[in-house]
């Protein structure tokens, strides 16, 4: 059960960095990526999901988490537009 809920956390934040990620504006170059780059750090490791880490530390299920933040990332790159 540990592994579901762990991949559900990081798919669910995987989803709304996603989302967010849609209304980001910037210049071209490095400017875009530090704004890219600071949106996704913050949604990832925010305080929620920092406690259920510390809970899971020792558990095998730690790596269901980045697997579900993949999974969320990797979903809006793999639907074809009309």
């Amino acid at each position: 059960m540990d592994f579901l809920g762990l991949f559900s956390l990081g798919a669910f934040i995987g989803a709304l960095v996603t989302f967010g990620l849609q209304f980001v504006e910037g210049n071209e170059g490095f400017a875009l990526w530090q704004k890219l780059l600071a949106t996704v750090i913050a949604s990832v490791f925010t305080g929620a999901v920092v406690a259920f880490l510390e809970r899971f530390r020792d558990s095998e299920a730690l790596g269901a988490y980045g697997v579900g933040l993949l999974v969320a990332f990797r979903a809006p790159l793999s639907r074809t537009s009309c």
